[in-house]
């Protein structure tokens, strides 16, 4: 092996799935070090975006779903997947998905709130410093500050109860304008300047009183509107910031997929060419714009009502002071945390996490 040149071992290696990265550790210490290394797992990372994807569903539980099969042979396995750390039966939220990490949302047994990191494929998690009780107000979001690549949590109040979503470096919410306005604004914040602004939408729907939603499809900032269950547009902002930019992926008017509800896009194919969309909660469906077509993905097993989802792409990234999951998504091993201050369990201003 030492007379490969490394250039062409590094490259191999790039293209394999984690669990066999994994186990190649143990080949030699260069391969050890190679596939620790920085360089390595940005690399892998990179080549792997599309590829051995999951989507994450929680609710009552946590579901995991093998993404691409639901394209090849329309066909979605849901399998129960045990969170990292033992949480109140009440369920568990799916924060967002970044990197090949998944941030997960629970309360413990004694009511205290836990945020934790997760990779899935090393099952390695970290807990993030205690918030205590969060009540119905407190707002999160997950995503990373792209010049320093740092990882950051942010709760905020007065936003509503959704993750914000992750796309171009920022989180975004739907904001009203007040109580009394039926007026909803794009509402941004910034994880490298943290700071705020208002994205702009079509012009078509800036003083229509309807409902909207947001997405990300393959990092770019998605809209939904739907007005009751006559018509519903999906966009897409394929040059951020800039208005004139958004694009209207699909359009369904006086549709029987709106007797069912609200529809959601979730993410794109591997191709790119169809859409998985959400119904309501209740089923998942496949769109294909070119040919204007869609039709019900096969679930196999029980699909359980989810609140949250995160489509999560294989990674080798690795978080500071984690632990393995345990066989039973405990938190045996865990060592002991200090106390957190009595400051009414918040943090206001956010913290960071350096990888």
């Amino acid at each position: 092996m030492s007379d490969i040149p490394q250039e062409i071992v590094t490259e191999m290696l790039i293209r394999l799935p984690v669990e066999p990265l994994l186990r190649f550790r143990c080949v030699c210490k260069p391969w050890c070090a190679l596939i620790d290394s920085q360089e390595f797992i940005k690399l892998h990372m990179k080549q792997n975006l599309e590829s051995d994807r999951k989507l994450f569903l929680s609710g009552e539980t946590l579901q995991a779903i093998d993404f691409d099969t639901i394209f090849t042979d329309n066909v979605a396995e849901i399998i129960n997947v045990d969170p990292p750390v033992r949480v109140r039966s009440i369920g568990i939220e799916v924060i967002g998905c970044c990197n090949g990490l998944v941030s997960l949302y629970g309360s413990r047994y004694n009511r205290e709130s836990v945020i934790m990191m997760w990779n899935p494929n090393t099952r390695k998690f970290q807990e993030l410093p205690c918030l205590g009780k969060c009540d119905l107000n407190t707002n999160f979001g997950f995503g990373y500050d792209v010049p320093e690549v740092e990882f950051l949590e942010k709760d905020r109040c007065k936003l509503g109860g959704d993750c914000g979503v992750f796309a171009v470096g920022a989180l975004h919410w739907v904001v009203g304008s007040s109580m009394f306005s039926p007026l909803q604004h794009i509402f941004a914040f910034d994880l490298a300047t943290e700071k705020c602004q208002l994205v702009p939408q079509p012009e078509c729907y800036v003083s229509e009183e309807s409902h909207m939603d947001l997405a990300v499809l393959r990092g770019h900032l998605c809209l939904l509107f739907s007005f009751e269950r006559e018509y519903a547009d999906i966009w897409i902002m394929k040059d951020y910031g800039v208005k004139e930019s958004w694009t209207k992926l699909a359009s369904f008017v006086n549709s029987d997929l709106l007797s069912f509800g609200c529809l959601f896009p979730m993410s794109f194919s591997k191709s790119g060419k169809q859409i998985l969309l959400n119904k309501d909660d209740e089923g998942l469906i496949c769109y294909d714009p070119e040919e204007k077509s869609t039709w019900n993905v096969n679930l196999q097993g029980t699909l359980k009502k989810y609140l949250q989802f995160g489509v999560c792409s294989e990674s080798l990234v690795r978080l500071r002071s984690c632990v393995p999951t345990d066989a039973k998504g405990g938190d045996q091993g865990l060592s002991k945390k200090k106390k957190s201050p009595k400051s009414g369990g918040f943090l206001s201003t956010g913290f960071k996490l350096v990888l």
